[in-house]
């Protein structure tokens, strides 16, 4: 039988057989590929994200729009929350 034709609770059954010291090593394993795909998939993401906001940018979509940098500058602060909500009320 093979992993493709197992079903989970074969597999589960089967990992009960393993000692603890293989039980650890296979929830190393498939936390580590989890964690890799993870990273992967949030790459991708970015690069959507980042491939969008450059469409966007290259078709004018922020050319009339005020920016915010500088406006809640507060040397070694940071922004009041109200006063951050009321200006963008006021938008």
């Amino acid at each position: 039988m093979t992993m493709s034709t197992m079903s989970f609770d074969q597999i589960l059954r089967a990992a009960r057989q393993l000692t603890p010291q293989e039980r650890d090593a296979l929830i190393a394993h498939l936390r580590a590929e989890d964690e890799d795909s993870s990273s992967e998939r949030g790459a991708l993401l970015r690069e959507e994200i980042v491939a969008e906001f450059e469409r966007r940018k290259a078709a004018g979509a922020f050319d009339n729009l005020e920016s915010l940098k500088g406006k809640f500058a507060r040397p070694g602060g940071h922004a009041d929350a109200d006063e951050m909500e009321a200006y963008l009320r006021g938008l």
